[in-house]
């Protein structure tokens, strides 16, 4: 985890990129039809608010309606991706339509704005049963207000951390000026102090198999007792010779013994009988 963080990249400000279609739009919704309209932005490319990363979207509209519940709305964005903004309500037997409305979506997150945005409104005629509709409308309403609203960030705007080294290259803090460009990026607060401290004491000092004391070894164990069982590792030596000074401790009276196991599959039998006194 410490690894990561050391090369780990924030983002930059979230960013607001508006854009809206003309300001004297007026068109109408189709009855049992749809209404498409095509929105080209290059994300305010050469702007303060120039976006390369989507991350959530709003679209903003004014909309008329004979039936507000027969209307769906959808997004489509450049890389292809349908946002449902709206479905169709059968509940929904408003004729305020939709004023001033805002609708936000995430599903487009991670892509960029830049291209060709599809805005679509879609009449289902008389799929709200308490509004009575006539059979020889041509229009279910207008659309006078469409406006989107990119929210996102851009490239990091940092200086560029290729200075930070492989960071296999710094075990054992062999390379001194590696380290003293890792001291660098500290003095310039591109990475906490703290962070660093931790990854080279966690990475400059390895335990080896040589560092794991033992007083024991092979040649103390009984030649009578060694078996298949016998300990293969150091440690293995460590643990037995702990566990016959507590089998075969007769200070408080009660002797113990248990022999060495000669194979793993063959049941023991343990012998504990109070000493006489």
């Amino acid at each position: 985890m410490l690894k990561a963080a050391l090369k780990w990249k924030n983002l930059g400000p979230q960013r607001k990129c508006e854009v809206t279609f003309s300001p004297e739009l007026q068109k109408a919704i189709p009855a049992k039809g749809s209404l498409t309209l095509n929105l080209t932005t290059n994300g305010c490319m050469g702007t303060a608010n120039e976006i390369d990363a989507l991350e959530h979207v709003q679209v903003t509209v004014n909309v008329s309606s004979i039936c507000r519940g027969d209307l769906d709305i959808s997004l489509i964005s450049p890389f292809g991706t349908k946002s449902k903004l709206l479905a169709v309500r059968t509940a929904d037997d408003s004729k305020f339509g939709l004023r001033n409305w805002t609708f936000m979506t995430i599903h487009f997150w991670g892509e960029k704005p830049e291209g060709v945005w599809i805005f679509i409104i879609t009449d289902h005629a008389n799929s709200v049963k308490r509004c009575k509709r006539r059979g020889t409308e041509l229009t279910s309403g207008f659309l006078t207000k469409f406006k989107l609203t990119l929210w996102g960030t851009y490239k990091n705007e940092l200086p560029k951390r290729e200075q930070i080294m492989e960071l296999g290259s710094i075990q054992n803090g062999k390379n001194n000026q590696k380290l003293a460009n890792i001291r660098k990026l500290v003095e310039q607060k591109q990475i906490d102090k703290r962070l660093t401290e931790d990854f080279l004491n966690e990475n400059m000092r390895k335990v080896d198999a040589d560092d794991i004391p033992f007083t024991w070894s092979e040649a103390k164990l009984p030649a009578n007792e060694k078996s298949e069982s016998f300990p293969s590792t150091p440690f293995g030596d460590v643990m037995l010779e702990f566990w016959y000074s507590q089998t075969n401790n007769t200070e408080n009276g009660i002797q113990r013994t248990r022999s060495l196991p000669a194979d793993k599959d063959v049941a023991q039998d343990v012998d504990e009988t109070p000493a006489e006194y």
